[in-house]
């Protein structure tokens, strides 16, 4: 200690007696005051403020040392523990100073974006933007670049990717070294241009020795699915500093390639570690049931259940086994839990009674029975139930892809790994496919008449139903157009058309990316238009018009249709589709006009949502 002390005293004493010249404005870097400052006390610091003033006061226009001089203050003694700065104040009157008296200067401005966010960074952007319009001569390359840099990294942080990339390429045609940049991968990775992104991030890799840098590189190879590139790219992390390696990534690279007993020992290394155990233990029992033999599934998953009742409440991990591996012991607790999984079944099965119940007593009470007596259909509040029970059913079946997303939601303590795309696509098949099979199970000993149209012809039924959602998507494009200049917010920030097809932008997108356009068409056009037509405006409107009034039946309806879909800003626009598709039910006399138009609607929302 306290040798370090007296080198750094000697570094502080001589640059004390340091000749002043024309050329010193280069010697004073921040980076090199941070290391003097290392283990020294608040008199080096001041000393090191002292020595930029000294300089400053013979050289008050060498904007380059001021620059240093605030960067050094920012950085000097900051905290990351406590993520503050003790020399705030000094830092915030030193960045006041340059910016009152280089209002327009490069590298004033580009600086300023280093530290600025909000509305004070995007003035500083306009400002720049503006300097080089006017004066653009007073702008080197080299500041070109960094604040077209920095202009790109707002918008990336803002989300409009392609603006930043734009700002980006800007960038490049300034210097051309920037195109092997992490950051100009970031945005591509973001524009879906995979293959451009995978060339930059191996010369990324190729090039640089910083670990964070090749830390986050690796990730993001392993994101585009290059599990080689990315294992290579773990490797020189290790040779480097294994500190900053992430045993979990290096394991799904060597998933990747096939690698499962050497990405196991990896995930074993972790579970060693006296922090974070759960969690570690966790990833192991995920990668033993789906790469590993029976007998190292039950140790691994015995080992975890150690850690607690919670960790597998309701035992879906234990089911995902047993259908794996049939033929391993079972214990009392497995059991225990298995039987929590029914109750939770019948819980499930029996809260549809909240909004059935009260159709039927009403109908009752109110004399609607006797009313409607004229009303024939082929479905009663027993399929009203079934199908109802089916959606919640559908949900906790879509939920053994992956348990963590309702066990982190039951305990909050619980290690919630976000999903890969793949798991998103298979969770989100997994509910239509359980949902479809409970709307097609309704139509059984039912007459199939029912889906065409009793009242009116083929024709009209088509046209009809195209011609009501043209209709309808200028009346929502109004309402949506009205909220956005309400809220002052963008589409994207307040809701996605995609929305009406039952699942977010970014499910589609996972079913899209993981299964084909194809597949997606399929799936969004056609079977899941089908099958909520013969739930919603067949089986859970005339079971309703047994007991209440159509009007009455059709609101039901549209408000459960609208609920699913959850999302508060669009509710009235799912709301309207299910009254509109519960009026060409009732005139045409079938579920035809309402199928033709939810497929087009869906086909145009996915249409746009492919094409964007």
């Amino acid at each position: 200690m306290i040798r370090k002390f007296f080198f750094g005293f000697l570094i502080v004493f001589a640059a004390w007696f340091m000749p002043v010249n024309a050329a010193i404005s280069k010697s004073f870097d921040h980076k090199d005051f941070l290391f003097e400052m290392e283990n020294s006390s608040e008199h080096m610091y001041a000393q090191c403020i002292k020595k930029y003033n000294d300089y400053l006061y013979q050289h008050p226009n060498d904007i380059a040392v001021y620059i240093e001089k605030c960067k050094f203050i920012q950085l000097a003694q900051y905290d990351e523990y406590s993520d503050s700065n003790p020399n705030q104040d000094a830092f915030d009157s030193c960045t006041a100073f340059l910016a009152a008296t280089y209002p327009n200067e490069p590298a004033v401005l580009i600086f300023q974006t280093s530290y600025l966010w909000g509305e004070e960074l995007e003035n500083v952007i306009h400002r720049a933007e503006k300097s080089i319009s006017i004066n653009p001569l007073k702008w080197s390359k080299e500041n070109l670049a960094e604040i077209y840099i920095a202009i790109s990294d707002y918008y990336y942080w803002e989300t409009d990717y392609q603006e930043a990339y734009n700002y980006y390429i800007s960038a490049i045609n300034q210097e051309v070294k920037h195109k092997l940049a992490l950051q100009y991968a970031k945005i591509l990775v973001e524009l879906d241009r995979d293959q451009e992104a995978l060339e930059v991030l191996i010369a990324v890799a190729d090039s640089t020795k910083k670990p964070w840098e090749l830390t986050e590189t690796a990730g993001l190879l392993l994101q585009l699915r290059a599990y080689s590139a990315a294992l290579e790219a773990y490797r020189l992390i290790d040779s480097i500093d294994s500190t900053f390696n992430n045993n979990l990534e290096l394991a799904n690279s060597l998933e990747g390639i096939g690698e499962f007993d050497a990405a196991r020992s990896y995930l074993i290394a972790d579970t060693n570690k006296t922090w974070g155990k759960n969690a570690a233990l966790l990833n192991l029992l995920k990668h033993d049931i789906k790469y590993q033999s029976g007998e190292r599934c039950i140790t691994t998953y015995n080992e975890y259940r150690n850690l607690g009742f919670k960790m597998d409440p309701i035992g879906l991990y234990r089911l995902k086994i047993f259908f794996l591996h049939p033929f391993l012991p079972i214990t009392l607790r497995d059991i225990l839990s298995i039987l929590s999984l029914f109750l939770i079944v019948g819980l499930l099965a029996l809260i549809p009674s909240i909004w059935i119940l009260p159709v039927y007593f009403i109908g009752h009470h109110w004399n609607f029975v006797e009313k409607n007596k004229a009303f024939t259909t082929v479905w009663g509040l027993k399929a009203f139930w079934f199908v109802s029970a089916g959606y919640l059913l559908a949900t906790l079946f879509s939920v053994f892809i992956d348990p963590e997303t309702i066990y982190g939601h039951i305990n909050s303590s619980y290690y919630m790994a976000e999903l890969t795309e793949i798991q998103n696509a298979a969770m989100v098949l997994v509910f239509i496919f359980a949902f479809a099979v409970f709307g097609f199970s309704a139509l059984y000993k039912k007459n199939f008449v029912i889906l065409l149209s009793s009242l009116w012809p083929l024709r009209k039924s088509i046209l009809t139903g195209i011609g009501i959602l043209l209709l309808y998507r200028i009346a929502i494009s109004i309402y949506v157009k009205i909220g956005m200049l309400t809220f002052n917010v963008s589409l994207d920030e307040i809701a996605s058309f995609t929305n009406i097809l039952l699942s977010s932008e970014e499910e589609i997108f996972s079913v899209i990316n993981s299964y084909g356009k194809l597949t997606g068409l399929l799936i969004f056009c056609l079977l899941v238009p089908v099958y909520e037509e013969i739930i919603f405006r067949g089986v859970i409107l005339e079971s309703c018009q047994r007991y209440i009034n159509f009007n009455t039946g059709n609101i039901i309806q549209a408000f459960l249709f609208a609920t699913i879909h959850m999302n508060l800003f669009l509710f009235p626009v799912f709301f309207l589709f299910g009254i509109v598709t519960g009026i060409l039910k009732r005139r045409s006399g079938g579920l035809l006009a309402g199928i033709v138009f939810h497929v087009f609607n869906n086909l145009l929302s996915l249409s746009v949502f492919m094409f964007k």
